[in-house]
């Protein structure tokens, strides 16, 4: 199951204490949740490679971010990074050295995402 919580923008910075209750066939059940409202993180500058380069190798790498505590990397052969190559979460620091080798006359894409 999935619980989501949207509108959350003009919500202040700070902890949040509720009580998800639902019903099933076994009887009702409570559950007791905190909700973490942090700042949300800036956006990424890439440094290297250039973003569209060909022949590729090593790592890439990006300016920080105000407020990541980590970022989602994303690297496809097309623009739209539809054709994604390879992708990794939780990246700390502002370098990833992908797993994947790269063929020399390909084109690639990159995102990074705090």
């Amino acid at each position: 199951s999935t619980l989501t919580i949207g509108n959350t923008g003009s919500v202040a910075m700070g902890s949040y204490g509720f009580t998800l209750q639902a019903s099933s066939t076994s009887g009702p059940k409570s559950l007791p949740l905190t909700l973490e409202v942090t700042a949300t993180p800036g956006a990424t500058t890439l440094l290297a490679p250039a973003n569209g380069a060909t022949g590729v190798s090593g790592a890439l790498s990006w300016n920080a971010a105000a407020n990541a505590d980590s970022y989602s990397v994303t690297i496809a052969t097309d623009a739209g990074l539809l054709n994604v190559v390879e992708s990794a979460t939780g990246v700390i620091g502002t370098s990833y050295t992908p797993t994947t080798a790269t063929a020399p006359l390909t084109t690639y894409f990159w995102r990074v995402q705090a």
